[in-house]
């Protein structure tokens, strides 16, 4: 997948690894068990906020950079933490 995030600077653009499909269970306001199957797009979007849950950014399931100007500078900025985010993207 190509995503951009909008709490990184606007022209960062990264590859991601997503899972095609997922299945995800939740509970209805009632507190009843559901569950849906999501594919495409909604299974990307929905990892990708998950991972906002998790802390974790899609710089830190990124394997190619695709585009971005201000990358080295944030790159800077980030660095303290990515390698535990990415070990947490990653398991």
């Amino acid at each position: 997948w190509r995503e951009h995030c909008l709490v990184l600077p606007p022209d960062v653009l990264v590859e991601t690894l997503r899972d095609k499909s997922l299945v995800v269970q939740a509970r209805d306001l009632r507190g009843r068990l559901f569950q849906r199957t999501l594919a495409g797009e909604q299974a990307r979007a929905f990892q990708h906020e998950h991972d906002h849950m998790r802390g974790i950014l899609i710089l830190d399931h990124a394997f190619n950079l695709v585009s971005s100007r201000l990358f080295p500078q944030m790159a800077a900025i980030e660095a303290p933490d990515h390698d535990r985010r990415r070990l947490r993207a990653w398991t």
